[in-house]
């Protein structure tokens, strides 16, 4: 509102009149009239006034906030979007991964049944070098023995031999000294001596059982 407007009261506004003249009274209520059409519409002006801005302001509000709404659906969209891509970096990374995972856990089995290989390998060439290591022990602990038993037998065969030997020539001296010694058959009392003595002997080592022995010696 215009500020000349607010020192407008009934005093300055109706003049003093003489109510007594008819045609003051009408002059009078005319100019009041008047004046108060000229206050109502410069308070018309203000208020027109007024509403223009009001109007610009709600005009300049409802543009910010379509602005604001479009800003927010479009950062919603936005976010929306990065929440999506996000999304879709992660699963990837988590394929990523588990196919690390995979890989990594065949590997792991590849190396492990590998090594369990490599274990079970040594294991049997250990166990196929202490078998012949043992077998060759047996073997040699088998000849030694062997040798040993043979020396054994060898040494009571000599030992018995050597008796029989005695025993033999013993009987020999006492069947030379009954039979009568004939000049002409010389060579064919010896040749029967000899063989009386080698018939003796093989009787006497069948007798004693070293010829048995000494065939399951040599075979």
């Amino acid at each position: 509102m215009n500020d000349s407007s607010s020192l407008w009261n009934y005093n300055n506004t109706v003049p003093k009149v003489d109510f007594s003249n008819p045609d003051e009274m009408i002059r009078a209520n005319g100019a009041a009239e008047a004046a108060q059409t000229d206050r109502l519409k410069a308070e018309v002006e203000d208020y027109t006034q007024i509403l223009a801005q009001l109007r610009q302001l709600y005009e300049k509000n409802n543009e910010l906030v379509q602005k604001l709404q479009f800003m927010n659906r479009n950062t919603t969209e936005d976010i929306k979007k990065l929440i999506e891509d996000n999304n879709v970096r992660i699963t990837q990374k988590l394929e990523t991964l588990e196919e690390w995972d995979h890989k990594a856990f065949e590997q792991e089995m590849k190396t492990s049944i590998s090594g369990a290989k490599e274990e079970i390998a040594e294991s049997v060439r250990e166990s196929s070098d202490a078998a012949r290591d043992l077998f060759r022990e047996t073997t040699d602990m088998g000849h030694r023995d062997n040798v040993r038993v043979y020396r054994n037998v060898q040494a009571a065969m000599i030992t018995e031999l050597a008796k029989q030997t005695e025993e033999l020539g013993e009987k020999l001296d006492r069947i030379e000294s009954l039979s009568a010694p004939d000049p002409a058959g010389g060579m064919m009392q010896k040749v029967s001596v000899g063989l009386l003595i080698a018939v003796m002997a093989l009787q006497i080592l069948e007798g004693a059982g070293l010829i048995a022995i000494l065939t399951g010696i040599l075979h």
